[in-house]
């Protein structure tokens, strides 16, 4: 869906940045204190969270550039 491959090649605890984001994106309530975690509040409309996973994506594809430019004993040879 237009997401560069590259940005499912960075992951962080065998996952990507973007997995990360939409697994933690869902409203939920504490049972003890009852607040309300509500993640569409975070964007004041649905451009916010286009821009947040542009800006997810753009950080996966320009990690992955980074490291693959670093030399091999500083990346585990990986």
């Amino acid at each position: 869906a237009g997401i560069p491959p590259e940005a499912h090649r960075y992951q962080v605890n065998g996952r990507t940045p973007l997995e990360w984001f939409i697994d933690r994106y869902h409203i939920t309530t504490d049972k003890h204190s009852g607040i309300r975690n509500d993640p569409n509040a975070w964007f004041p409309d649905s451009d916010g969270f286009i821009a947040a996973v542009g800006r997810i994506v753009y950080l996966s594809v320009e990690t992955v550039r980074i490291v693959e430019g670093l030399p091999g004993a500083l990346t585990g040879g990986c």
